[in-house]
């Protein structure tokens, strides 16, 4: 593998200011507003206004920047990108926007990007709170794939671009999810990815991890106080966690405080084994948890000595024989994040347990962190939740020999089948996928996968001049003018104003077009047809079909010669009316933001300015 190493000025503003105090929290679900008022920062450092951070912003734009152009002058024709993570959101952006990064003239791209986020991501009201969310998110669509590895960030990601971008959702046949950005769909896909089994398991054989064994035995793990059975060593519940408040170490300890209050028969025979690493890249914030964690920990072991083996680690690692070591001894690993996104230890630790020589064990998850969602063999808990933690404890300790083989033989199976590897070839094909479109196979299958192809600009100008004759038909909103309430508020009242929502080279575009002779141009809309002869009046040539097609105006020659008729299609459309207006004033008045409007001779029930999902559903309610 060739590495480039990068070196940048900006690191410290906008690594470790911006990604990590900003875009860190903000993501794991902690708001602005706390950042700056519940000690996520250094006191008195921030206020919630975010303008005081546009240093930190315009570092973390240049870090990109930097990434960009590193990579610019290396790419070949064919190659991927891969950015990870929340460190590079803007980058996949800044590459397809750049000059070097185009084949032609057109779309064509000379490599393709993934962009996959490790970290959850937040609820679309929680993101819209970033000052530059919506940069943010229009940084990360410039990527062909985009991965998560929860299917609920993958759905607030989703939102978000609904909601920040107007960026409508597609879900087709063939399991491709995503949104409409610039012509294209930017798939959005939910991949798993597990530890390298054949590598623990070597290492489990090695003599490392019987030193890191022995270790932990003399060193950490105190022995027990009082009589077990069969003279047996201490139990243990197990726990490796970044020292940071989101790892709701100070919730673990005060459920064990009341785990060891309210179930007397473990005292003595029980010991929590709790590492923290700190990594120093959130300072202020692992300062803080390190004394409250070390307070409860001094806490407890005054009421039941021995009871917590607490060690710190400031180089921010275990090392996996220490980690094995530690699984292998572990009778419960104990998790209580408040927040967390894909943690690999629960992986390590099923699989030290199938090998070792004490049995399974029983891991206990948060129901914030991945785990939960991807081990069903696990014990889910609410860390907030103290006495329902504590009995969860209780549980754990106390399960039978078989639940616990059940339990770790529904999740053994998934733990052995993720490894890297084939995490990074299943979105390298959902890459693929998005680039082939999943041409249809065979027409006459109901079954069979029917999206459209990618529009190759060089074959449709091929096919158009070689035609005789040619039909185009355009949509008018989000197309050839733009959405929005100012453009509703003309098509409302139109006037001579309206002709400057188009687009000087779009209206010259459609001129010579439609005055082609082989070539009929229509442009269809559900507004009136008042409304498109106001866009349209000086374009003859161009017809118009308005209502969504029940109105249509064909072509003419010259200006003010196109005439409209209604297609009634036997339709009495006063009935029509009299039934369907007031189930759509019901369903308007339930769904804030939506309207029933008059379309000649029909009735439409807009949703436009409603919120999108919600929206949805009761347009569902319609169909």
């Amino acid at each position: 593998m060739r590495c480039v190493p990068l070196f940048s000025m900006h690191a410290s503003k906008g690594y470790l200011n911006y990604a990590k105090r900003v875009l860190w929290p903000s993501f794991h679900n902690v708001t602005v507003l706390d950042q700056c008022c519940a000690a996520w920062n250094d006191e008195g450092a921030d206020t919630w206004d975010q303008e005081r951070s546009g240093a930190s912003w315009d570092a973390y734009e240049a870090l990109n920047g930097e990434f960009r152009d590193a990579l610019l002058p290396i790419l070949r024709a064919g190659d991927t990108v891969w950015v990870h993570d929340y460190h590079l959101m803007l980058l996949p952006t800044m590459l397809a926007e750049a000059e070097m990064f185009r084949v032609d003239a057109f779309t064509t791209r000379k490599a393709r990007i993934v962009f996959f986020l490790h970290i959850p991501f937040p609820t679309s009201q929680l993101f819209c709170s970033l000052a530059n969310g919506p940069k943010l998110l229009a940084g990360v669509v410039g990527a062909d794939v985009v991965g998560f590895h929860a299917f609920e960030h993958a759905r607030h990601f989703l939102n978000a671009c609904t909601r920040l971008l107007g960026m409508p959702q597609k879900s087709v046949a063939g399991g491709i999810t995503g949104v409409e950005h610039g012509g294209r769909t930017v798939m959005v896909v939910v991949r798993h990815v597990s530890v390298e089994t054949l590598v623990i398991e070597d290492a489990l054989k090695g003599d490392a991890v019987a030193a890191a064994a022995a270790s932990l035995e003399r060193d950490v793990i105190a022995p027990p106080s009082r009589e077990t059975p069969n003279d047996a060593a201490r139990l243990v519940l197990a726990s490796v966690d970044a020292c940071q408040r989101l790892s709701g170490v100070a919730l673990k300890l005060l459920a064990y405080e009341r785990f060891l209050t309210e179930y007397p028969r473990w005292r003595g025979r029980v010991a929590l084994v709790q590492y923290c690493l700190l990594d120093k890249t959130r300072v202020a914030d692992e300062e803080r948890t390190s004394r409250e964690v070390r307070d409860l920990v001094a806490r407890v072991n005054d009421q039941h000595p021995g009871s917590i083996s607490y060690v710190e680690r400031p180089s921010g690692r275990l090392s996996m024989e220490e980690r094995l070591a530690l699984f292998q001894r572990a009778d419960v690993l104990l998790g209580t994040a408040i927040r967390e996104g894909h943690s690999l230890y629960p992986f390590e630790y099923a699989l030290a347990r199938a090998r070792g020589r004490r049995g399974p064990g029983v891991t206990v998850a948060s129901e914030f962190s991945t785990t939960a969602t991807l081990l069903s063999g696990a014990l889910a808990i609410n860390p907030f939740d103290v006495p329902a933690v504590a009995s969860a404890m209780d549980a754990a300790l106390a399960m039978d020999a078989r639940e616990k083989r059940d339990r770790l033989d529904r999740d053994l199976p998934y733990v052995r089948s993720r490894p890297s590897g084939k995490w990074t070839a299943e979105i390298l094909d959902d890459m693929e996928t998005v680039h082939k479109q999943i041409r249809v196979s065979d027409p006459d299958d109901p079954l069979a996968l029917a999206t459209a192809t990618r529009l190759d600009v060089g074959t449709l100008a091929s096919a158009f001049g070689a035609s005789r004759s040619r039909a185009i038909f355009l949509d008018l909103g989000g197309t050839i003018i733009p959405k929005g309430d100012s453009v509703s508020k003309v098509l409302k009242a139109p006037t001579e104003d309206a002709r400057a929502l188009l687009r000087p080279e779009v209206r010259a575009a459609l001129a010579v077009l439609s005055a082609d002779p082989k070539t009929t141009v229509y442009v269809v809309s559900g507004t009136t047809i008042e409304a498109l002869e106001a866009l349209f009046g000086d374009l003859p040539r161009v017809g118009l079909a308005a209502a969504s097609g029940l109105v249509q105006a064909a072509p003419a020659a010259t200006a003010g010669a196109r005439t409209s008729k209604v297609s009634e299609h036997g339709t009495d459309w006063a009935a029509v009316r009299a039934v369907a207006a007031p189930m759509l004033r019901r369903q308007a008045a339930r769904t804030n933001g939506s309207a029933v409007l008059k379309r000649d001779p029909g009735l439409a029930w807009s949703y436009y300015r409603a919120d999108p999902e919600w929206g949805r559903i009761q347009a569902l309610q319609l169909a």
